[in-house]
């Protein structure tokens, strides 16, 4: 337990932060981050180095997309859950992706070349859109 607390001011209000005394009379502040119920903790070793472990995932899903000439469609949806995600062209014409809901030959994001590959940037989880002059099927995928 702490020997006392100081107030802090957060988005909903305050917040009490707990103080130690150390040997030496110095105060340090121990801090929660995330949720203070949680089972889960996050392991700060004796140098002071806190341990943190990257998201990871087995599960991807692929998805056929077809596409009409000169006309947007979604080929990802907005999924916070999303840790990575990509769209492979394999037509003849350019692919215009726009990270939104819809993109058009005037509003995108970037431009996929015949059999170009891109990446989503990793902390994107918006919904991604494509448009192309061409007509057949890209490929999105999501890693959850």
């Amino acid at each position: 337990m702490a020997d006392t607390s100081v107030t802090v001011n957060t988005a909903t209000g305050t917040a009490p932060v707990d103080t130690f005394t150390q040997p030496d009379g110095d105060h340090r502040q121990a801090l929660v981050i995330g949720d203070a119920t949680a089972t889960a903790t996050a392991v700060v070793d004796a140098d002071g180095h806190l341990s943190t472990r990257e998201a990871v995932s087995s599960t991807g899903t692929v998805t056929p997309i077809a596409l009409t000439a000169s006309t947007s469609a979604v080929l990802l949806a907005d999924d916070p859950a999303r840790l990575f995600g990509s769209v492979y062209n394999p037509l003849a014409a350019d692919l215009l992706v726009a990270l939104d809901d819809t993109a058009s030959a005037i509003s995108y994001t970037v431009i996929v070349p015949p059999l170009g590959y891109f990446e989503l940037p990793l902390t994107y989880t918006g919904p991604v859109a494509g448009w192309t002059t061409g007509t057949g099927t890209v490929y999105a995928t999501a890693v959850n």
